[in-house]
């Protein structure tokens, strides 16, 4: 209403001021008619054909000048006429927009118009449908900037659709069509993670969710590097999957399908990387060597991110030099560590420790040159009968000279004792393959060995079970049965 009542004022202002100069004008005529006094009129006349003068064409240059001067005073006052008073429609520079945006995020839409007065009204509609009038909002999810920008807050698939911003009373309006993917999505821990790598600390908990934003009703499955999640991880319930303690086998590609029974259903998918402190140890805890010859050490690890291996001997680090050489090699999808100590003497006997280190953790292992037999290895085990053969292995530099065999049925107290005759050397290795043989009666039985050489004896193996079947037993079911 005030553009109008501006424009009103100024078109009476405009006539006002012709209507004023009008008058001027005619007074100034009159003054110059009355000062001026000559014999011929203004008016002028022309000959017939027959000789008489007869009136034409009366014209008067005094009202010619007068009108000249009217249109130039009305041109004058027009464009003289202030600017906020020259009034322009409003105008989108852009009327169609497009967005498109994933689910649950807020949205912005923005009504950009040009020249919106106090008089304008902007009106927000979906479809056909209002949901805002200026500020005032019909819906929760939706408010309505200062700049007449709509936000729409926690995005749904049912929110995607056609969407007008218009301008009242002119009705302009521009036009944005929003579209939200229907696409399976990952959460983690509350954050959007499909397509991406999570990287996982080995011992924290984390759960992830498979959101499908769809109409349809449908189950999701869960899966790691193509098995069913269940057969990996503890907890899967639904479109929920839990990582109550994350470790190493928790890595690999997980993938959540929405199953609509369809030969391509929808499918989202995370690689799950677990980093973890360094994992060593050795098959070896004991290393046999003999004076003047050198030892070898080694441990396994594994580390993510990577580990930097240090061998250390009564808590001092070791330095490669004339006495010790360090290598590292590749062994089996782990690292090994090799220590090697060259030209030994009675001095280096002893624990030495292979330390590895990342940045989230460490661990280590001890490892110990000894010039007695090395921890004897079971090689075999034949049973046939009453009667077991076993094998062991020992390595040893030096000659064997004797070897134990510990056995004892399960439950009892005390082992029983028996001497090794059978030994021989494995080729021209300082390995030594020690065999025995023995009567049992049945019942499960446990054995371990140790060996000696020139120096001393060496620690026992670990136990090993075996089973001695009842023969009788079972052929007094097979008479039974024949009876039958």
């Amino acid at each position: 209403m005030k553009g109008g009542t501006l424009l009103l004022l100024t078109l009476f202002f405009a006539t006002f001021c012709l209507q004023f100069n009008k008058a001027l004008s005619d007074e100034t005529k009159a003054v110059i008619a009355g000062d001026i006094v000559t014999d011929d009129d203004e008016y002028y006349y022309e000959d017939d054909d027959d000789g008489d003068a007869s009136a034409h064409d009366y014209v008067d240059d005094e009202e010619d000048d007068a009108d000249d001067y009217d249109d130039e005073a009305l041109e004058t006052a027009v464009e003289e006429k202030p600017a906020e008073l020259r009034v322009e429609p409003p105008y989108f520079e852009e009327t169609e927009l497009q967005i498109y945006t994933q689910p649950e995020q807020n949205v912005m839409i923005d009504c950009v118009a040009k020249n919106v007065h106090s008089n304008n009204v902007i009106m927000w509609y979906k479809g056909k449908v209002v949901i805002a009038t200026g500020q005032f909002t019909m819906y929760p999810n939706v408010d309505v900037l200062k700049n007449n920008s709509l936000v729409i807050k926690n995005v749904t698939v049912k929110d995607a659709g056609d969407y007008y911003c218009e301008v009242l009373p002119e009705k302009v309006r521009m036009h944005a069509l929003l579209e939200v993917d229907e696409s399976l999505m990952i959460f983690c821990d509350g954050k959007e993670v499909t397509n991406d790598t999570l990287v996982l600390v080995q011992g924290e908990p984390h759960r992830c969710e498979c959101k499908y934003y769809s109409l349809e009703n449908v189950q999701i499955k869960w899966f790691i590097d193509g098995k069913r999640a269940e057969s990996v991880v503890e907890r899967v319930l639904g479109e929920q999957l839990y990582l109550d303690n994350v470790d190493t086998k928790h890595g690999g590609i997980y993938q959540c399908l929405a199953d609509d029974l369809s030969q391509e259903p929808p499918h989202a998918m995370i690689v799950v990387e677990v980093v973890y402190a360094p994992k060593v140890s050795t098959y070896r805890h004991y290393v046999n060597t003999a004076q003047g010859s050198n030892a070898e050490l080694y441990c396994d690890y594994t580390a993510n991110p990577s580990g930097q291996a240090q061998w250390l001997r009564n808590r001092k680090s070791l330095n490669a030099s004339q006495k010790y050489t360090l290598d590292e090699v590749a062994h089996k999808g782990r690292t090994r560590s090799i220590l090697t100590v060259m030209d030994v003497r009675s001095k280096d006997l002893g624990e030495y420790t292979c330390r590895v280190q990342n940045t989230i953790g460490s661990d280590e292992v001890n490892v110990r040159i000894i010039y007695e037999p090395e921890h004897p290895q079971l090689e075999d085990f034949e049973v046939s009968g009453s009667k077991a053969v076993i094998h062991w292995l020992v390595r040893s530099i030096q000659p064997l000279s004797e070897a134990v065999l510990d056995y004892k049925l399960a439950g009892s107290y005390t082992w029983s004792k028996v001497s090794v005759v059978h030994t021989h050397r494995h080729a021209d290795t300082h390995i030594w393959k020690v065999t025995h043989e023995m009567e049992l009666t049945p019942g499960s039985w446990h054995v371990r060995m140790r060996a000696k050489n020139t120096v001393g004896w060496s620690a026992f193996s670990a136990q090993h079970d075996f089973v001695i079947k009842d023969n009788e037993s079972d052929n007094g079911d097979d008479d039974d049965d024949d009876d039958d």
